[in-house]
């Protein structure tokens, strides 16, 4: 059956930002690579807004979980604003959006007996904290500790819900680990090459799984 001409509209839209999120992001590497780092930070929050942009595009605002995905993506977007001023008042928001981001998954429900086998993941966590925590000036180290935890808590949580979703709480990990030894271990600039393309291929996933029809329906791919 051929789409209609508002689904058509929103896939054009919907493809359009999700280049415009790349290009944003390609463009403020390079950019930093030559030198020109003062249209780094705008460029970036550009590709901010185009993930936030693309969840309410898809329709995000029609279902709970849409809705906690757009909050949990806007927390996002406040923390790529705040943290370029502050980085603890930045990585206070994305602690903020991992517990939107629960919210979410829990809104669309969660398989138990996936959480609860994706528990291990305490493991490297822990292991992270190890490397990290003594690397970590003391009046930091709550909040590492403690965003650590949260985000850790929100891959679990994850585990319970689609492929997709999964995945992109595990990119979001990952890129987390980059921002974390750019700040506190290795400041070589190289380290924004992987968490930026990392962390913004995660928010567009998440706001890739807002689609109101996505949001709406169980997924069939996962048994219980």
């Amino acid at each position: 059956m051929p789409a209609s001409q508002p689904q058509r509209l929103q896939r054009l839209v919907a493809n359009a930002l999700i280049i415009g999120v790349a290009l944003s992001v390609a463009g403020a590497l390079v950019l930093r690579q030559c030198g020109v780092g003062g249209v780094t930070g705008p460029l970036l929050i550009v590709a901010s807004t185009g993930f936030v942009a693309l969840a309410v595009c898809l329709g995000g605002l029609h279902t709970w979980y849409g809705r906690l995905m757009i909050a949990a993506l806007a927390f996002c977007w406040l923390g790529d604003l705040l943290g370029r001023y502050d980085f603890a008042t930045g990585a206070v928001m994305f602690l903020l959006a991992h517990l939107v981001f629960v919210g979410a998954f829990l809104a669309h429900g969660l398989r138990l007996r996936r959480c609860i086998a994706a528990t291990t993941l305490i493991l490297p966590s822990a292991a992270i904290l190890a490397w990290l925590v003594p690397q970590v000036e003391p009046a930091m180290k709550p909040l590492v500790v403690g965003y650590t935890t949260v985000i850790t808590v929100m891959l679990i949580a994850a585990a319970g819900t689609r492929q997709m979703v999964f995945a992109a709480a595990v990119v979001f990990y990952v890129s987390d680990v980059f921002v974390a030894r750019w700040r506190f271990v290795d400041h070589d600039p190289v380290n924004a090459w992987f968490c930026y393309p990392l962390y913004y291929t995660a928010c567009t996933m998440f706001a890739l799984s807002a689609r109101r029809t996505w949001a709406q329906q169980p997924d069939e791919t996962m048994a219980p």
